[in-house]
């Protein structure tokens, strides 16, 4: 009745009536999601509608829990950084929180993101790391703790959650410093183990990610498949 068969066919998403994104705006990032998982393309009619609501302000009227659910989607599905592109582009980001809005920087450690979190995929190891996490933590890349915690409220984290996420934050820059310091001076590997081992498996691959330096991209996937799980041989009773 609504010409389905013919998008699918021409390989459009449509809306179905001229106020779908004011009744619900999370819409928009649905409609973002589908186009990038299916390689279609957003009717021109539909994309006017999109911009049209994000400029009389509609996103604003979310609650930050509903817009965060969306995003949360957007990060776990196939295709997140080009539809995180995509909502710069149609300035969704900048709609939901002015300081989201994409740069240079952002972009080249989301795109590093996502190599190494597919990278990492392919060991097919037991552990998996909470996906939307990295993403966001690259979203988040050059803020301070001010301008996080204002992103964190605007998306509806509670108080404990913005205070793990800005933690993990922290334990990330002074791991990334500490690297540092211990590549310049040629360092151990059981130091690197110490180093590691009490940061989250999303905070070390993130670390991976925004870490230009190959030798160091090379210890840390050392230490994500061998010296995280190594064991001693010997224990206290053979010495």
């Amino acid at each position: 009745f609504f010409g389905a068969q013919r998008d699918i066919k021409d390989r459009v998403i449509r809306v179905l009536h001229s106020l779908s994104f004011v009744e619900d705006p999370t819409r928009i990032l649905r409609a973002i999601r589908f186009e990038q998982r299916f390689s279609f393309k957003i009717g021109a009619q539909t994309e006017r509608l999109i911009k049209n609501a994000i400029s009389n302000q509609f996103v604003h009227k979310l609650s930050g829990s509903r817009v965060f659910h969306e995003v949360r989607h957007i990060f776990e599905d196939d295709n997140p950084v080009a539809c995180v592109r995509r909502m710069d582009e149609l300035g969704l980001l900048s709609a939901i929180h002015p300081l989201l809005a994409l740069d240079a920087r952002k972009e080249e450690v989301l795109a590093e993101a996502d190599r190494v979190i597919t990278w990492y995929r392919l060991l097919y190891l037991k552990e998996q790391p909470e996906i939307w996490r990295i993403y966001f933590l690259g979203l988040c890349a050059g803020m301070d703790d001010e301008q996080t915690a204002s992103v964190t409220a605007r998306l509806g984290f509670s108080k404990h959650h913005q205070h793990e996420f800005l933690a993990m934050r922290h334990s990330i820059r002074d791991t990334a410093q500490s690297i540092f310091e211990w590549e310049y001076r040629k360092g151990l590997y059981s130091e690197l183990y110490f180093m590691l081992k009490d940061l989250t498996l999303e905070g070390v691959l993130y670390l991976m990610a925004r870490n230009p330096k190959e030798t160091v991209r090379r210890a840390i996937s050392l230490f994500l498949t061998t010296l995280r799980v190594q064991r001693i041989e010997i224990g206290g009773e053979d010495l």
